[in-house]
């Protein structure tokens, strides 16, 4: 797939899932969500082509976050900041868990800052939800992958997208988790 129709796609998939959440959403709401949507869309595509989550979207979509949680919910935004902490850590020691053990990288830096930019965006609540259906969503690809090589017992995956996406739909529909 070409990266043009790659943002094409991944673009109606965030303007279908804002659509059908603005009805009940503030303007302020509205105005964030399209500056992550751009964020997450950008984070995925070059992750996908380039195995890199650029550290200035996660600026941005942290910048954002602040903003917007800021502005929509000031009282939640220790939170939110602790969220972000939290979020990014536990992706941190998955990391370099993993690494130390199979001696090489399975998650990047890039995927733990993604996670703690998020965790802004969906607070301590919406964590639990973003990973998990991030993972299985990783998962499913990742098995719909090797079954389709016969021989091919793992594949490498961008987790990036996989977080962007779940990201999304936990902070325009909230956790489905507790």
């Amino acid at each position: 797939m070409s990266t043009r129709a790659l943002i094409l796609s991944l673009t109606l998939i965030y303007a279908a899932l804002l659509l059908v959440a603005s009805g009940a959403l503030p303007i302020p709401v509205v105005i964030g969500s399209l500056g992550l949507a751009a964020c997450l869309i950008w984070v995925s595509v070059v992750d996908i082509r380039q195995w890199v989550i650029p550290d200035l979207a996660n600026a941005a979509i942290l910048a954002l976050g602040l903003m917007t949680v800021g502005t929509i919910i000031p009282d939640r935004l220790p939170e939110h900041l602790l969220a972000a902490g939290l979020g990014g850590g536990l992706l941190w020691i998955v990391s370099e868990g993993f690494y130390r053990w199979r001696g090489f990288e399975g998650l990047g830096l890039g995927d733990a800052k993604l996670f703690g930019a998020g965790g802004i965006w969906v607070g301590l609540a919406g964590l639990p939800s973003v990973l998990l259906m991030a993972s299985v969503a990783g998962v499913a690809f990742g098995m719909l992958v090797t079954r389709k090589k016969e021989g091919l017992r793992s594949v490498a995956i961008p987790f990036g997208p996989f977080l962007a996406i779940s990201i999304w739909i936990v902070w325009l529909y909230g956790s489905f988790i507790g």
